[in-house]
């Protein structure tokens, strides 16, 4: 997060304060996540789940912000989609996001464009093992984009992974076996709202 931010400054100093405006995105979002499902089977398939334990949608919000350099080229970073899984099984998501694209179109009201960076998951709470970093991949379509508000949908894949591990759990049910399961986070789609401030 700190880091992301002290590079988003850098870049801000390039460029005269009124002109801010003109290269400086938010995104505000929820995306999907094939990962955070998977989160969510390994807790069923392990034992830690009730009758009135209905599941979490593998949904999450996403905060990105991204300088656009005018000639199509952008570097953008943030935070999410977060993730919470509650009640006797408690893990938190919150991935760092930082990387750069291209639109093929940023004079136009609607541009395609591709993106491409770094994702690094961080995760705590019950069964979380290592988490390692990934490369994400992105292809998308921004609309009003040279409006104050526009709009965006996204596809992407995500290498970041999780490990979910059951190892040291005391309260571990009987007849669940030791388990150690790598999880990625793997197929997402997104959609939101982009501000120029």
């Amino acid at each position: 997060m700190v880091w992301s931010f002290v590079v988003f400054g850098c870049l801000s100093l390039t460029v005269r304060g009124e002109d801010v405006a003109d290269f400086m995105r938010i995104e505000l979002a929820m995306s999907y996540v094939q990962g955070y499902g998977e989160i969510w089977d390994w807790k069923k398939a392990n034992g830690y789940s009730s009758s009135e334990d209905h599941g979490s949608d593998p949904i999450g919000p996403v905060i990105n912000t991204s300088f656009d350099f005018g000639n199509g080229f952008f570097v953008w970073g943030g935070l999410g989609p977060g993730f919470i899984i509650g009640d006797y099984f408690e893990i938190t998501v919150l991935p760092v996001n930082l990387g750069a694209g291209y639109s093929f179109n940023p004079e136009g009201s609607i541009s395609p464009y591709v993106k491409l960076g770094g994702r690094y998951m961080i995760a705590d709470g019950d069964y979380i093992g290592i988490s390692t970093p990934g490369i994400q991949a992105a292809a998308g379509l921004q609309f009003r984009r040279q409006k104050l508000f526009g709009f965006f949908m996204e596809i992407g894949f995500d290498t970041s992974t999780i490990e979910m591990t059951n190892k040291n759990d005391p309260y571990r049910p009987m007849e669940t076996p030791s388990s150690t399961d790598t999880i990625m986070n793997g197929f997402n789609a997104s959609v939101g709202l982009v501000v120029r401030p």
